[in-house]
């Protein structure tokens, strides 16, 4: 699975493989995809997103991948 994001004039790309036998490969390697955060604060996520997702997953570390990260307790379904 492969994410490209054009971010301030650049071209950024993030591969995630899952192999062949794992529980959830595929979701795995989607939720690494989709959680892509730039380092100077900027994001592929708008700041409601951000917001909402950090409101339902308060103790991660980190950003949360989405609503449907394992470590977010008070997601919506």
């Amino acid at each position: 699975m492969i994410g490209v994001f054009d971010y301030h004039g650049r071209l950024y790309q993030i591969e995630a493989k899952a192999l062949p036998g794992g529980s959830d490969g595929a979701a795995e390697a989607l939720r690494f995809q989709q959680s892509l955060v730039f380092t100077d604060g900027g994001s592929n996520r708008s700041e409601e997103t951000i917001r909402a997702y950090r409101q339902a997953c308060p103790d991660t570390v980190g950003p949360p991948a989405g609503f449907d990260d394992p470590r977010c307790p008070n997601a919506r379904k």
